[in-house]
């Protein structure tokens, strides 16, 4: 489609010969939102977007800020917006394969993202788990005070 397109250039323009991330670039907004109306994609529309984002970074580095961003954010709308919890804690564990020893956040944020999916499947013991290895990961006070406050409650 023509927003895939769009977005594939943009991600283009935002990548350095070296390989490196121009930040503050449109590369993983318009994957999210329209380019017209700032409104972030709702529903299967912000799945199967989120899922072309996956599939057009996997030749970067498995560490590389877009492709992280991409795996992150398909988990996030395979669960929020297509309630498609195992597909989201499958995305969620290959962000954690990709980021293992390189940035703390990335990985508190997956395992709270694995916790929620769990914890929506109605598999609390394997929720609590995660959400516990959340808390006692070293990214976890980089996690929003409202998602640490609702993982408390947990």
């Amino acid at each position: 489609s023509c927003i895939v397109k769009y977005a594939q250039v943009e991600m283009k323009k935002a990548i350095n010969s070296d390989g490196t991330y121009i930040p503050y670039s449109k590369a993983n907004t318009t994957w999210k939102e329209c380019p017209n109306c700032k409104q972030h994609y709702q529903g299967q529309m912000a799945v199967t977007l989120s899922n072309h984002y996956v599939t057009h970074t996997q030749d970067l580095p498995e560490d590389h800020k877009l492709r992280l961003d991409a795996l992150f954010y398909s988990a996030y709308c395979h669960m929020y917006q297509g309630y498609q919890y195992d597909a989201a804690i499958s995305l969620y564990r290959r962000l954690l394969q990709s980021t293992e020893s390189h940035d703390h956040n990335w990985i508190a944020a997956s395992y709270v993202g694995i916790g929620f999916a769990y914890e929506r499947k109605e598999e609390f013991p394997k929720s609590l788990q995660w959400l516990v290895r959340a808390r006692t990961s070293p990214g976890y006070f980089l996690i929003d005070q409202a998602m640490r406050d609702e993982i408390d409650t947990a």
